[in-house]
């Protein structure tokens, strides 16, 4: 019985049927049109070892990810206090000061305790480089922050 890549690599011989499959320019018994788009595996992989690293792989990688996620969540929470804060620092004089100053506080605040949350939980090397991007930045902001006038008593 012959194997599939001797069918299919063989030269092609003359056949007495009309269905024109045998036929030269058939597509699909041309390897040369399909055979380039099959990916193999690495050889340098070997599926006992990716099986062996595989949990551990999969939980890095969800590890990871959930950190990213903290990460994202903590970086909408420094938009919104940045927004906030631009408020504050618009309205400032207006009637709407007083709230929007509020807002920008609780913002700041949520931030920073999402900050401080976020060093404790991150892996040690992330929480350093996490923290030698964002401290400066918080910084400012509050400082920002504590730079705006107290409203008024009405």
């Amino acid at each position: 019985m012959p194997t599939l890549s001797s069918f299919l690599f063989q030269p092609k011989q003359e056949h007495s049927c009309h269905c024109q499959c045998h036929h030269e320019d058939s597509i699909l018994f041309t390897p040369t049109r399909w055979f380039p788009r099959i990916r193999r595996r690495s050889s340098s992989t070997s599926s006992v070892s990716s099986l062996e690293d595989s949990p551990q792989k999969h939980h890095m990688s969800h590890e990871y990810i959930i950190q990213e996620k903290k990460i994202e969540n903590f970086e909408r929470l420094y938009s919104l206090a940045v927004d906030e804060m631009a408020y504050a620092i618009e309205s400032q004089g207006s009637i709407y000061y007083r709230g929007d100053l509020l807002t920008a506080t609780e913002a700041v605040d949520a931030c920073l305790d999402h900050f401080r949350h976020l060093m404790q939980t991150l892996n040690t090397d992330r929480s350093h480089t996490f923290q030698r991007e964002w401290t400066d930045v918080l910084f400012e902001l509050r400082s920002r922050l504590d730079s705006l006038p107290f409203p008024l008593s009405e």
